[in-house]
């Protein structure tokens, strides 16, 4: 992807970045950004997960108390108007954390972290930039943690635990964050709808983020490779393998818990059921 992304030319117009967020690893944020990056306008940047949201919201407190004691002293008005508020401080950090995570020279940089943490202040720091929030069934993403090479030892209802915090979490965001939705800066997709109907749901989330649903980019989406999945052979190294590997005959990410019994279901129901369903995950019911 670098590589290509590399050949990508400096934009002519606004710089819009692209976040994608996620509410636990294993929900297919590597495959999103290799969608979202064939487009001419996108480009991932240097470092591949940002983490940029876990510290945002102290970023942002520190731009609003340090314009806070400017206004008092009355300082504030040394600066030229187009810098005289807490959100044009918090704009300058913002391009200055994108520069330090290497943000490409395009109009859509993409940042990438399969984590939900401070968003809306994330959404702060890059006043300009879209949110999209990846969505996959927590037993999928369960079964796929306990399989990679880190997840040895963990349980799904351990990992179903993490998601189901992490997704009251994004219901609280959804809830106080009304207005970001509205201006059209919130996005969720689901892995499932991707997977599914690749076209159909790259074209749609393409459009939210005012992106021309390319033939190229549509085609690819069609017949892209797997990255990162806990179900291919590891690397050489015995690590999950990052790298692009052709899709095989038969693969389907979509219901990796199939095999689950109502022992299992029971389980992750009790640390999960409630938040699942609120996204749209029907919980199995015996």
């Amino acid at each position: 992807m670098r590589d290509r992304d590399a050949d990508k030319g400096t934009p002519a117009g606004p710089v819009r970045p692209i976040l994608i967020r996620a509410l636990r690893g294993r929900s297919g944020t590597n495959h999103l950004a290799d969608l979202l990056a064939r487009h001419p306008d996108v480009a991932l940047c240097e470092v591949a997960e940002d983490m940029l949201s876990f510290q945002a919201g102290k970023l942002v407190e520190y731009a609003d108390g340090l314009f806070g004691v400017l206004s008092e002293i009355g300082r504030a008005q040394d600066l030229p108007p187009a810098r005289r508020s807490a959100d044009a401080l918090t704009a300058g950090l913002g391009e200055a954390l994108a520069a330090y995570l290497g943000a490409p020279a395009v109009p859509r940089p993409l940042f990438k972290s399969p984590a939900f943490q401070d968003e809306r202040a994330a959404l702060r720091l890059m006043p300009t930039a879209s949110l999209v929030v990846l969505l996959r069934d927590p037993r999928s993403i369960a079964e796929s943690a306990v399989r990679a090479h880190w997840g040895q030892g963990r349980t799904p209802v351990a990992v179903g635990a993490d998601w189901a915090k992490a997704a009251r979490r994004l219901d609280r965001f959804l809830s106080d964050s009304a207005d970001l939705t509205r201006a059209g800066r919130v996005h969720l997709v689901r892995f499932e709808a991707l997977a599914e109907r690749p076209r159909k749901t790259l074209a749609a989330l393409l459009g939210q983020l005012d992106l021309a649903a390319t033939a190229e980019v549509l085609d690819y989406a069609e017949a892209a490779p797997v990255i990162g999945s806990s179900y291919l052979p590891r690397d050489p190294s015995g690590l999950t393998d990052f790298r692009p590997q052709p899709r095989p005959e038969g693969f389907d990410p979509r219901t990796r818990w199939a095999h689950w019994g109502p022992k299992e279901h029971k389980a992750f129901n009790r640390v999960c059921g409630v938040m699942m369903e609120r996204f749209g995950y029907k919980m199995a019911r015996f």
